[in-house]
């Protein structure tokens, strides 16, 4: 890579597929794009070996969380030992993962290198509100960080209110261009889209509560789970819900998932807790409409119009977000549309990796 002496070495620390998530998605984006832009930088995969789906006890955490710690953190120190990093960039989902973070801080700050936290949920101002493990690992953390990357201006305001000598700055996920081949024409087959992990509290039971009062009405629709499930719950829902066309897929990969999503009318993401999902921007790249809850950065990134909100839990308002979308084509069709031509002025993952850019370099001049 062309490179001068004055430019920074970026070492990430978060996680690679598999498994596939929002946060590996990132990962893929963003280490992508370095490449194009001819950037140096390294990575430290933060990722398990397997996520469960069926939840882990706290013992399992713990132990688990301890292993990532000591592995995370040898593979910081040796990478270092290669070429110094200038800047370091810890994304993270929080909860316990917070504890490893902080690790990797120390080690940051013991080679002299700038530290970006770069919170990969919308949960900052919840947290904050209550005395709580988590909220005080954070403001651990606040004392070894210089730059808090969020991604909500809600979560950037709390953070200034606690943590006035940090710079918090509201950056968005990004989203490359469709890939050839992904055919953003949807099928002869009216289809409603949930993609992610089919759990709880990402709000599907909802989901599948509203489509049963919704099927009668539209037999032309049927509506598709596609996502990592566990063999119990999946026996659950098909118990409790029996309502017709409705379907849950599994898990995919990515290019599937995308192929999934351009022969897909909708996206619908009815969740309880979210960050800056990607899937979101994904089906906006693809001109699809979206129908999701007012959770984490989704009401920024749904507010020129490229989709609907509903608050998480409410079946009612669910359905008639759904329903207005199924009755009426014209609209749908200009919501997409407008979800479209968002992502080209704000999420394209050029523009976001340059906002990046412009963190580690000035923080670099500083330091």
């Amino acid at each position: 890579m062309n490179q001068t002496k004055t430019d920074p070495h970026i070492m990430l620390v978060g996680p690679v597929a598999p498994p596939i998530g929002g946060v590996t998605q990132w990962t893929a984006l963003v280490t992508q794009e370095l490449q194009v832009q001819g950037i140096d930088y390294g990575i430290v995969n933060t990722s398990p070996k397997r996520r469960r789906l069926d939840g882990q006890s706290k013992l399992e955490r713990v132990t688990g969380g301890f292993r990532s710690l000591v592995t995370t953190v040898k593979r910081l120190v040796q990478d270092s030992r290669v070429r110094k990093p200038s800047a370091l960039h810890i994304a993270t989902s929080g909860n316990i993962s917070l504890i490893r973070d902080t690790a990797v801080a120390l080690v940051g700050k013991t080679l002299r290198a700038n530290i970006v936290l770069h919170l990969h949920h919308g949960r900052l101002p919840k947290i904050l509100r209550r005395r709580s493990f988590e909220r005080t690992l954070m403001d651990l953390l606040a004392r070894l960080i210089d730059t808090l990357i969020v991604l909500d201006e809600r979560s950037a305001e709390e953070a200034g209110k606690r943590w006035p000598h940090i710079s918090a700055q509201v950056i968005a996920n990004p989203v490359a261009s469709p890939a050839a081949g992904i055919d953003s024409e949807p099928s002869d087959e009216r289809t409603i889209l949930y993609l992610g992990w089919v759990v709880p509290n990402k709000g599907v039971e909802d989901l599948l509560e509203a489509w049963e009062r919704l099927a009668p009405m539209f037999p032309g629709w049927s509506l598709k789970l596609v996502g990592g499930v566990a063999e119990d719950y999946r026996e659950e829902l098909t118990t409790r819900f029996a309502s017709e066309r409705w379907k849950i897929t599994g898990e995919v990969t990515h290019d599937q998932a995308m192929a999934t999503l351009g022969d897909s009318d909708m996206l619908v993401l009815p969740s309880y807790s979210e960050g800056f999902p990607n899937v979101i921007l994904e089906a906006m790249s693809l001109s699809k409409p979206v129908v999701a809850t007012t959770v984490g950065g989704i009401p920024e990134m749904l507010s020129q119009g490229a989709g609907v909100l509903v608050e998480p839990g409410a079946v009612a308002q669910l359905q008639d977000a759904l329903c207005t979308l199924m009755t009426d084509d014209d609209y749908r069709t200009a919501v997409g549309q407008k979800g479209y031509e968002q992502v080209q002025r704000e999420y394209d993952v050029s523009i976001v990796v340059n906002a990046y850019r412009r963190v580690w370099e000035g923080a670099t001049v500083e330091n």
